[in-house]
């Protein structure tokens, strides 16, 4: 599970969990560790889905995810958290038809938009959950672990 300064990604069979901190530039060097593992994972993994808290993807970035998601085909559910991530998925779902953003009080039809059966969704949420608390997101952990989660 690459936790890395700026955001944190874990393939689960074929989905692939990415979580940025909560809120600053995404570093050069782990940009490129996603999108090199989101390369890597085409074929085997068509499914992804984001929390990018308050991370802006530069014009560069959107362009390198938006080819990567359309040569890999992999269809992509963001939770978005605020206006900028709800510009960028709009943006982003225009040009793959693969994006589609949902409210963070979303998070079961954005599985299921990515066709996650109900019997896998706890241990993707322990997966989330790990990778929230690499990334210091608590706000994430307190969200998806309440003893009726709101999914």
């Amino acid at each position: 599970m690459p936790v890395l300064r700026s955001l944190a990604f874990q393939n689960v069979d074929d989905l692939l969990l990415v979580i940025h901190r909560s809120s600053g530039e995404l570093e050069a060097a782990d940009w490129r560790a996603l999108c090199d593992a989101t390369r890597k994972l085409a074929g085997r993994t068509d499914k992804c889905l984001v929390l990018p808290g308050n991370v802006r993807l530069t014009t560069a970035q959107s362009f390198e995810i938006a080819e990567v998601v359309l040569k890999g085909r992999m269809r992509v559910a963001v939770l978005f958290e605020n206006t900028a991530a709800r510009g960028a998925v709009t943006a982003l779902g225009w040009v793959t038809r693969r994006y589609r953003g949902f409210e963070p009080t979303s998070l079961e039809h954005a599985l299921s938009y990515l066709g996650i059966a109900a019997e896998r969704r706890d241990s993707i949420l322990g997966v989330l959950n790990e990778l929230a608390r690499g990334v210091a997101r608590p706000d994430v952990h307190a969200r998806f672990t309440s003893s009726t989660p709101r999914l």
